[in-house]
Order: C-alpha cells, then structure tokens, then sequence
C-alpha cells in the first residue's frame, strides 16, 4: 500500500497529545489510517508551555522494492 496521509495533533502545554485527527488521506486504507492516528495519539512531547500547540504532520507510505 502506498499513499499520502495528513493528521493534525493539538499537543497540550506539557508535551501530551490532546487529540489527533485525519485531515486528508489518498491511498491509504482506513485501518492504515486508524493506526497511525492511534500511535500519534500516544506519542509524547517536550513540554512547550502557553496554551499548547498544534501540527499538522504529513506523512508519505511508499511501497518498498
């Protein structure tokens, strides 16, 4: 499977992911999706203090050869 998928992750003010989303998808399975949503939900980050942030991570599946 190969594709491109968009996910935007509110990151709180001490590293931790609020919440994770799909914005765009093309290729990509809806299980490949839920995946990498879930895995980027766990993820942990350093601590940015304010009101938190958020990012938008774009992320390309190539088939290997």
């Amino acid at each position: 499977m190969s594709g491109k998928l968009g996910v935007s992750v509110r990151i709180g003010p001490n590293g931790e992911v609020q919440s994770a989303s799909m914005v765009s998808n093309s290729g990509l399975s809806p299980a490949a999706t839920d995946c990498v949503v879930r895995v980027l939900k766990q993820a942990q980050f350093d601590a940015i203090g304010g009101g938190g942030s958020t990012m938008q991570v774009p992320l390309v599946f190539t088939r290997a050869k």
